[in-house]
C-alpha cells in the first residue's frame, strides 16, 4: 500500500527532519570548537570578505586577494552576521549546517519519491543521509561537505523530475544548469560531472534511429545546462582574469593537490608501506620543503606556485608509472573501503557498526544499478 502524498510530507518527513537535525546538534554541543576550527581557510576568508577585504588570504598585513579555495561556502559563510565574540560564531556555523541538512533531506526524499509509489524509495533515501556517520561527523565542521551534500541533492531532485517528466522545458534545464553553477564554485570536481551530464544528453545525436525532436530537444537541454553553469560561474573568472591576468574558473589548487599525492615521500611512505595516513609530522616536513624549494626556484604568486607544483606533480608521474598505477589502486581502496584505514581511539563497536552500514549501502547500489539495467529504465539510471 503506497503512502498518501500528504501524511508522507505531513507526517514521516517532518519527524525524520527533527531526527536528522537533532542527531547532528547532539555532536556539535560536546564539540563546539569545531565548529569554529579553521582548517580550509574558509571561516578566514569569510572574515576578510566581511572586513571589506574581497576575497583575500586571511592573515596577511596587507590584502592579498586569493583563488586558493573555491568561493561559494566562504561567500555563504560571509552573509552570515558579522563575526563577534564566543559562541556567536559557533552558533551561526551550527545554524548554516542544521538549515542545509533540513535542505539535503527534503531534496533527497523528493527525488527519490516523486510520485505516491515512489515515497516509500523517497523514504529510504531520507533516511540515508539523515543518518549517514559521514554527513552527520562532517556537519560539525565549517568544511564544503553539507553544503555540496545538498547540493547535490538539489541536482537529483531537478535531474529526476526532468528524467521523469513527459516534456521538459527550457526554463527547468536552465535553472539546473544554474545549479550545477553552483556546485562547480562549491567544489571544482563537479566540472566531470557536469561533462558526464551534457555528454548524456548529447548522445542520442549519435543514434540514427533517434527522431529529429529528439535531437533538437537533446541539443537544447545541453547547451541549457551549459550557458546556466557558465552564467554562474563566470564572474568568479572574470574576477580572476582582473587580479590573475588567467581567467581562472576553478582555484589556483589542483597543482598542489595532484603534487600532494604524488611525490617521492607519499609514495614511499603511504603507498609502498601501506600506511593508513600521512604521518602529520612526515607531511609539516614535506610542505616545509616544497615551500623552500619553490622560493629556490624563484616562483612567486599562487598562480606561479600552481603551475610549478603541476608540473613537478606530472614529471614525477611520468617518471614513476607504476608507483602511479600503485597509487590509484591506493586511492580506489580508500575511496571504497566500508572502514575507516585509521581508526585508533574508536571502540571496535564503532568501526564494526560502520562496516555494516557501508557494505549495506554499496551492496543496495550495486543491486539497484543491475535492477535498473535489466529494466532498462534509463531515464531512472542516468541521474
Amino acid at each position: 500500500m503506497s503512502i498518501p502524498r500528504s501524511r508522507w510530507f505531513l507526517g514521516i518527513l517532518p519527524a525524520l527532519l527533527v531526527m536528522a537535525v537533532l542527531l547532528r546538534a547532539g555532536l556539535m554541543l560536546p564539540n563546539v570548537a569545531q565548529l569554529t576550527t579553521d582548517r580550509d581557510l574558509y571561516l578566514g576568508i569569510a572574515q576578510e570578505i566581511q572586513a571589506g577585504h574581497g576575497f583575500s588570504t586571511p592573515g596577511t598585513q596587507t590584502p592579498t586577494p586569493t583563488a586558493f579555495r573555491p568561493p561559494l561556502y566562504p561567500l555563504v559563510l560571509a552573509l552570515l552576521p558579522q563575526w563577534a565574540a564566543p559562541p556567536w560564531p559557533a552558533l551561526s556555523i551550527a545554524g548554516l549546517n542544521l538549515l542545509l541538512t533540513v535542505v539535503l533531506v527534503v531534496a533527497t526524499a523528493r527525488a527519490s519519491g516523486l510520485t505516491e509509489s515512489d515515497c516509500h524509495g523517497g523514504l529510504i533515501a531520507a533516511v540515508i543521509v539523515a543518518f549517514d556517520p559521514l554527513l552527520i561527523l562532517y556537519a560539525t565542521m565549517p568544511m564544503t561537505e553539507t553544503l555540496c551534500a545538498a547540493l547535490s541533492a538539489g541536482l537529483l531532485w531537478l535531474a529526476a523530475r526532468r528524467s521523469w517528466a513527459t516534456s521538459v522545458t527550457w526554463r527547468h534545464s536552465w535553472l539546473e544548469g544554474l545549479l550545477w553553477g553552483l556546485c562547480i564554485l562549491a567544489r571544482p570536481t563537479y566540472l566531470a560531472a557536469i561533462g558526464l551530464t551534457v555528454a548524456g544528453e548529447l548522445l542520442p545525436i549519435l543514434r540514427r534511429m533517434t527522431s529529429i525532436e529528439t535531437r533538437r530537444a537533446g541539443i537544447q537541454r545541453g547547451l541549457a545546462l551549459i550557458l546556466g553553469a557558465a552564467l554562474v560561474v563566470a564572474p568568479w573568472a572574470i574576477r580572476n582574469q582582473l587580479v590573475f591576468d588567467r581567467p581562472i574558473f576553478t582555484t589556483t589548487h589542483g597543482g598542489y593537490t595532484l603534487w600532494l599525492a604524488n611525490n617521492p615521500v607519499f609514495y614511499e611512505e603511504v603507498v609502498e608501506a601501506g600506511a593508513p595516513a600521512w604521518e602529520g609530522g612526515s607531511l609539516d616536513r614535506w610542505q616545509r620543503a616544497n615551500r623552500e624549494a619553490m622560493h629556490a626556484a624563484g616562483v612567486q604568486g599562487e598562480v606561479a606556485e600552481d603551475d610549478w607544483q603541476s608540473t613537478q606533480a606530472k614529471a614525477f608521474i611520468v617518471q614513476n608509472p607504476s608507483g602511479f598505477l600503485r597509487a590509484m589502486v591506493h586511492r580506489a581502496r580508500s575511496f571504497w573501503a566500508v572502514v575507516p584505514r585509521q581508526t585508533q581511539g574508536y571502540p571496535a563497536s564503532i568501526a564494526v557498526g560502520l562496516g555494516i552500514y557501508y557494505s549495506i549501502l554499496w551492496l543496495a547500489l550495486l543491486g539497484a544499478i543491475v535492477w535498473l539495467v535489466r529494466c532498462r529504465a534509463w531515464s531512472k539510471l542516468w541521474p
